[in-house]
């Protein structure tokens, strides 16, 4: 992204890895925790034993992000800003590593370019500002392909195949995506680099061995997401979304990102290396989505965050193979729409679900005496925000009539809190039974107050 002269700076890397974890921590905890965020956390304040015992029989993910989010709370604390900040650890560390990727795939140039477009790309840091596994899932991902190819340079060096094994492992136990890009390690080894076959070989069957204690988890989670999984079949009409998600939340970018990597797909002469692009983009994109299309639907535009590799160092390589008198000027215009992309996207905007807030409204009724109800839904995680105040769980419909009792024996008012579903199954009968006197919308969330008095004249 700058001149040839200042990507020679020894100063360069060091300055897009700072500038990377500046962009990330702000507004860092500016927001609540979404629905994710907090089970994750609830379940990393659990014993390791109980964790553990909650990932074989709950969850669909392999263990190594909780249990690391496990050890690091117990460090730093349960604040949004302090649990999140184990993500913008990760995030930054990419940045790193594409650079280190880009370099033993082109040169330092197109590695430096790569590392300051991952820098401010929006769709990283959405995901470095989220108590989730996704940021440690780009890392291993960049890291593994990274020492993959470092390894292929180094044929008979055994340190290499360590670090690749470990990198790997790790990539197996964040997600089950990684299962995709190893795939695409595998192809890519056997198919074109001969010198390297057997020892990958040797290699997958370690990594294998490493997460077999895992893999009866592994399959029954398969199970589960067989039965029953909230993710639904891909269209047509949800290609525009993934592009513009993985763009950053920024057509202009989008576009940008767009014309570079076209232009770093035409000056990538070395096949090996053109292969290995495409293998990372059939693994991690086209094959879950086949899969998603022909059998269970597992694609969702976030666990293809990986695929940000691709598009970045594509991007890199058509950057770098620009005039040297465009590239300033170039470099100016594409920092301008990323940066102002973050900014209004994340900076300026509500993304997440405003539990702290919604908490806050119920507290304040629960101080004037009225009741506070809420959506069975959220029972999971409305108390995380609001552990002080009784909270009366609507349901179903007998559940409305013993509020509607409770309310007329106290004579008092009631507040609902609700944050999703946006509309609720009761949400018209609700209506029609009490009169609602005041509505407070919140971002994906609402408050509606309820007159026990009109409630009472309905009744007469």
């Amino acid at each position: 992204m700058w001149s040839l002269k200042l990507t020679e700076s020894r100063f360069a890397l060091p300055l897009i890895i700072l500038a990377a974890f500046v962009v990330r921590i702000i507004t860092l905890g500016s927001e609540s925790y979404w629905f994710d965020e907090i089970w994750a956390v609830k379940q990393s304040q659990s014993p390791l034993a109980v964790l553990l015992d909650s990932l074989t029989r709950e969850d669909v993910h392999p263990p190594l992000y909780p249990v690391l989010l496990w050890s690091w709370i117990r460090m730093v604390g349960t604040s949004e800003w302090s649990t999140r900040l184990l993500s913008v650890l990760f995030s930054t560390a990419s940045v790193w590593a594409i650079f280190a990727l880009g370099r033993v795939l082109y040169n330092r140039s197109v590695g430096l370019v790569a590392a300051a477009l991952l820098a401010f790309q929006g769709f990283a840091v959405f995901y470095a500002q989220e108590s989730r596994a996704y940021s440690l899932l780009l890392l291993t991902s960049l890291l593994s392909t990274y020492l993959l190819i470092h390894w292929s340079t180094r044929v008979q060096c055994k340190k290499s195949m360590a670090l690749y094994i470990v990198a790997a492992t790790a990539l197996a136990y964040t997600h089950v995506y990684g299962l995709f890009l190893l795939l695409a390690h595998g192809v890519w080894v056997l198919g074109w680099v001969p010198e390297l076959r057997k020892r990958m070989i040797v290699a997958g069957t370690l990594v294998l061995l490493c997460f077999s204690p895992w893999l009866p988890v592994f399959l029954s989670q398969v199970g589960r997401v067989e039965k029953s999984f909230w993710i639904e079949a891909p269209t047509l009409i949800d290609l525009p979304k993934w592009l513009y998600y993985w763009a950053g939340y920024n057509p202009v970018a989008g576009i940008i990102f767009a014309l570079l990597a076209y232009l770093g797909i035409k000056h990538t002469n070395n096949l090996p290396q053109r292969r290995l692009m495409l293998l990372w983009t059939l693994m991690l994109v086209v094959l879950p989505v086949l899969i998603s299309l022909f059998s269970t639907p597992i694609f969702h535009h976030k666990y293809a965050i990986a695929f940000l590799g691709v598009i970045c160092i594509l991007a890199a390589r058509g950057f770098v193979s620009l005039p040297a008198a465009r590239q300033t000027l170039s470099a100016g215009i594409i920092f301008f729409v990323l940066l102002t992309g973050v900014v209004w996207q994340l900076y300026l905007k509500d993304n997440k679900e405003q539990w702290r807030e919604l908490a806050e409204i119920g507290r304040n009724a629960h101080a004037r005496g009225d009741i506070v109800a809420a959506d069975a839904f959220n029972r999971p995680y409305l108390p995380y925000y609001l552990s002080d105040t009784p909270i009366f769980w609507v349901k179903e419909e007998a559940d409305l009539n013993a509020l509607e009792g409770l309310a007329r024996f106290r004579k008092v008012e009631f507040v609902y809190l609700q944050v999703h579903p946006p509309k609720s199954p009761l949400s018209d009968t609700m209506n029609q039974r009490f009169d609602s006197q005041k509505k407070q919308r919140l971002h994906r969330a609402q408050a509606v107050h309820y007159s026990v008095k009109s409630l009472q004249r309905h009744k007469r």
